[in-house]
């Protein structure tokens, strides 16, 4: 019981890192590319909503396995 929880604590954890690190990645993806825009008020909404897609997009990858479930699978380590 005790191994299972810090299995999973040590998944959520990696996983909390990793979408932190694909996050900082797309912040600079998105300002390399809107930083070529002539308008400061223009960059800095193209900036915004960029993240704000990213965001939206990563919260629905998230979440799409809650709506629409892959196949179950047995795993012999946990029946």
């Amino acid at each position: 019981m005790g191994s299972s929880l810090v299995h999973t604590v040590g998944l959520v954890l990696a996983l909390a890192l990793l979408e932190a690190v694909l996050c900082a990645d797309n912040a600079a993806a998105i300002a390399a590319l809107v930083n070529d825009l002539a308008c400061p008020s223009l960059r800095q909404q193209a900036l915004n909503r960029g993240l704000l897609a990213a965001f939206a997009l990563r919260f629905a990858a998230i979440l799409a396995p809650i709506r629409f479930p892959g196949p179950k699978i047995r795993s012999h380590r946990y029946p």
